[in-house]
């Protein structure tokens, strides 16, 4: 039976809710087991592949789901005693209607209460060391194509109140490197810092200590990744940066000393090695022109990572930590 197809003998929601609306007139035929995998808009109120995580809401989605349904099929059974018995198909139209205007409303409070909760503070991982793991299964999702489904259309009203994310990232302003789509987090999650090289320059040194400071974020990762441009051209022009145009020798200087200096050039893994050894270096780097950053790791409130995605598979290998 494909994924679309309710049986012969059952039928699906979908039926279900036009001949509450009318636009089948006749009755339903017998409840079935496709009452067991219902077309609910998933979008709204979590998939059932998320129902194993821990849910932030008291009420779980998938336990929301399955009440509403039950329900609803009780309320079916009185409403087809009243349409033999009792009412006028009149009255009976109008109590339909009511009944799909129930299922539909609880379906949308489930699915707004639980994205309310996605963006609470105290719902996002608690340590340093749960932010790793955060970012690490999503990664893992992205990899095997199962994101997790978003909710950005309920979300983003909610965002506007403030942010909370749980980690900040220091990534290369290559357009093929989007840290929520490679770690699988939704819109806020993530304070994501951007410049070629993902270097720790001034201004994003100062933007990371309001991550750390102000949003309480658990953990940096600087982001290298693989084929990156910035480190290719610090390999290759080592020696003289100067014939790059514009400010750009200003920006390659700090990945050519000293990542560039400690590869051969002419070896075919120069540029995985300069790529690592830079983002690594940014740890240090962090740790020692920033007094907000080296203290709050100091005091178990924050850990910094570095790590290369490797843009063919899109893994994310944490190199230090």
């Amino acid at each position: 039976m494909g994924e679309g197809d309710d049986g012969e003998d059952g039928f699906g929601v979908g039926v279900y809710f036009h001949w509450l609306v009318g636009i089948h007139k006749e009755k339903p035929p017998r409840l079935q087991a496709s009452w067991a995998r219902p077309k609910i808009p998933w979008t709204l109120v979590g998939h059932p592949r998320d129902c194993g995580k821990p849910r932030p809401s008291k009420i779980k989605t998938l336990y929301g789901d399955v009440a509403i349904i039950l329900i609803s099929k009780a309320m079916i059974s009185v409403v087809e005693f009243l349409y033999s018995k009792v009412l006028s198909a009149y009255f009976l139209g109008m109590l339909k209607k009511s009944l799909l205007t129930f299922v539909l409303t609880s379906l949308l409070t489930l699915g707004i209460a639980d994205a309310k909760a996605t963006v609470r503070e105290e719902d996002r991982p608690a340590t340093p060391d749960a932010a790793v793991e955060a970012l690490v299964e999503g990664n893992s999702r992205y990899v095997k194509d199962m994101q997790n489904p978003k909710s950005t259309s309920l979300t983003r009203p909610i965002l506007a109140d403030g942010q909370a994310p749980f980690a900040a990232i220091l990534r290369c302003a290559d357009s093929r490197v989007a840290p929520e789509i490679v770690f699988d987090q939704d819109l806020g999650d993530l304070f994501v810092c951007a410049v070629a090289g993902n270097i720790p320059t001034p201004e994003i040194i100062a933007s990371l200590e309001y991550g750390v400071a102000i949003l309480k974020t658990k953990l940096i990762v600087v982001m290298g990744h693989s084929s990156c441009g910035a480190v290719e051209a610090a390999i290759t022009h080592r020696d003289d940066s100067s014939v790059l145009p514009g400010s750009l020798p200003m920006l390659i200087d700090q990945i050519i000393n000293p990542s560039a200096l400690e590869v051969d050039p002419e070896s075919p893994e120069a540029l995985g090695q300069a790529t690592v050894r830079n983002a690594n270096l940014g740890i240090r780097e962090l740790m020692q022109r920033s007094v907000v950053i080296s203290n709050a790791v100091a005091q178990g409130e924050l850990k910094i990572i570095a790590g290369v995605q490797d843009i063919p598979t899109g893994r994310f290998t944490i190199t230090q930590r």
